[in-house]
């Protein structure tokens, strides 16, 4: 393994565990912690042999592959932008298993979360209402009921630590 790709990893860490930190105390993740994520990753991957459009694909793959959850209030814009800046330090096939192991680990902390409230018969029927309303252009997706929401940086760390052992591993 080369320096940089060792830099590269700690960078990584460093940023997830600042988010994390950040979103578990205040609910929000800081651009200071996702703009340096994407600078640096940007800086030296240009530095090394995959160059800077390893990491501007990874970082616009990052940036929108969540987009529609975005849109419809499932995640805020902090988790987007850690999702670019993952990306912007490991690439698009990295940002690409990151955010779909994040997203199954998400589901799982969703699932749990209802099951543990019990809430989970009222709010499968409050997505149906809401999903059957849009069809008919009645109202806007609202699949949040108050209080179900959780720090989604939890559900990123997570996948993107399953997706770093992966790639050590030769998995990916």
């Amino acid at each position: 393994m080369h320096l940089r790709e060792l830099i590269i990893d700690f960078v990584l860490l460093i940023t997830l565990f600042l988010a994390l930190y950040v979103d578990l105390k205040k609910g929000k993740i800081y651009n200071k912690i996702t703009f340096s994520g994407i600078i640096l990753g940007i800086i030296l991957n240009l530095l090394g042999e995959k160059g800077i459009l390893f990491s501007l694909k990874g970082l616009s793959l990052g940036l929108v592959i969540f987009i529609i959850p975005y849109a419809l209030g499932g995640l805020g814009a902090g988790d987007i932008k850690l999702l670019g800046a993952i990306g912007a330090l490991k690439g698009v096939v990295f940002v690409f298993w990151a955010s779909l192991i994040s997203a199954s680990l998400g589901g799982i902390i969703a699932l749990l979360m209802m099951l543990r409230r019990k809430s989970f018969l009222s709010t499968t029927k409050g997505m149906l209402k809401s999903i059957y309303n849009l069809v008919l252009f009645r109202a806007p997706l609202d699949f949040s009921p108050k209080g179900s929401s959780f720090p989604y940086a939890l559900a990123i760390v997570g996948g993107t630590l399953l997706t770093l052992i992966l790639e050590k591993r030769g998995g990916i």
